[in-house]
């Protein structure tokens, strides 16, 4: 059983929220992931009570020592196969507050991102004092890429459309059409039949056109009537091409990137963030990179500015940082030894003091009655 588990089965000391914004009945992680107050200015208050009763000088078995930043000689068993050769290089995290797994699904922890990407400057002094960091919220910077946009037509106009290589848009225009009504075939008498100049029959009733000619009133007269044309005019909508519409060559351009949320696998970002930088004021960004506030949505180059970003988006969960010296201590069981409840309650006390620099914490002692027995 590690430290941290002893410590909370036993314990050996209660935090206890004294004042902050936590719910009721939140757990320890809890405390640790709280989240600075920008609107009130408040940060998270822990009261740390220690029972120093006799029962605290129990030895529990198998526990480590406390974890030394400058022993070298915890065995490298955290990866199978030894230490690589960037060991000292990697920070890994967790999103549960645990120490990283040695395989996730079966693989080596793809869960790290290399130190000089860390820009969370609060962390510096408590991974290298203690080997771990809780960053409240925590971001990985993507960086721009270049988007090449093909060549196309443009029409400046907004109520025109590219077609082809034109801009079209609906045009009235009035429309003329001449209405011509069908011919007609009328029966008139012979004289109307002789005077008429158009076109024209005639029909013998009788079958026998000898008859008619002999007699011209037997004859039926029909001549064919066409009525004037006349004119409608109606204005239509028509797809007309107004103009040449504009070439516009094809461009490279810097997408707008932005910051997001830590990712197994992606072990070399750019930068590595914290809220808890943001919270305290710090700009300092390490080595390399200069100081400043992230900054959202954003080409790269633009990525820190000189003022906090209020649209900056730090998600909801907590990261634990954590050096690969300390995961070697962490798992190198050859370590374990007896130690007392307190000596334990003790170690883990302040490291989680040191690793949360954004909390405020109180001690008190429970009970000085040191001359008990183990069970007093």
């Amino acid at each position: 059983m590690d430290t941290w588990n002893i410590f909370r089965a036993t314990a050996v000391a209660s935090l206890l929220l004294m004042a902050g914004t936590f719910p009721a009945g939140a757990d320890d992680t809890e405390i640790y992931k709280a989240e600075f107050s920008a609107s009130t200015g408040s940060r998270p208050k822990v009261l740390v009570v220690f029972d120093d009763s006799g029962s605290m000088a129990t030895m529990v078995d198998q526990q480590r020592p406390p974890y030394d930043p400058e022993d070298t000689t915890y065995q490298h068993s955290f990866i199978s196969g030894g230490q690589p050769g960037n060991w000292s290089d990697r920070i890994y995290w967790s999103t549960d507050g645990e120490v990283p797994p040695k395989r996730i699904s079966g693989q080596p922890n793809p869960n790290w991102f290399l130190k000089s990407k860390n820009r969370c400057a609060s962390s510096y002094d408590s991974l290298a004092l203690d080997g771990r960091f809780t960053a409240d919220r925590a971001r990985r910077w993507v960086d721009s890429r270049l988007v090449e946009t093909a060549g196309y037509f443009r029409c400046d106009n907004d109520d025109e459309t590219v077609q082809g290589n034109g801009c079209f848009k609906f045009v009235d225009v009035e429309v003329t059409t001449e209405i011509c009504p069908d011919p007609v075939v009328v029966e008139v008498t012979q004289a109307e039949w002789e005077a008429w100049t158009g076109p024209k029959t005639r029909d013998c009733p009788e079958k026998r056109e000898s008859r008619c000619v002999d007699n011209p009133a037997l004859w039926d007269y029909f001549i064919t009537r066409q009525d004037p044309c006349t004119t409608e005019t109606v204005i239509e909508s028509t797809w007309t091409r107004m103009r040449d519409a504009v070439w516009v060559p094809p461009s490279t351009a810097l997408s707008i990137e932005s910051w997001q949320p830590l990712t197994g696998g992606v072990t070399e970002p750019p930068h590595v963030e914290c809220l808890n930088d943001v919270a305290s004021g710090i700009t300092n960004n390490g080595s390399g990179t200069g100081p400043g506030y992230p900054q959202d949505d954003v080409q790269t180059g633009n990525e820190y500015g000189p003022n906090p970003d209020p649209s900056m988006n730090w998600g909801t969960g907590a990261y634990t940082f954590y050096t690969g010296h300390y995961l070697d201590w962490y798992y190198d069981d050859s370590l374990e030894e007896p130690r007392s409840r307190i000596d334990i309650a003790q170690d883990v006390v302040s490291t989680i003091m040191r690793s949360n620099p954004g909390v405020d914490f109180g001690l008190m002692e429970f009970n000085s009655n040191q001359g008990s027995s183990n069970h007093g």
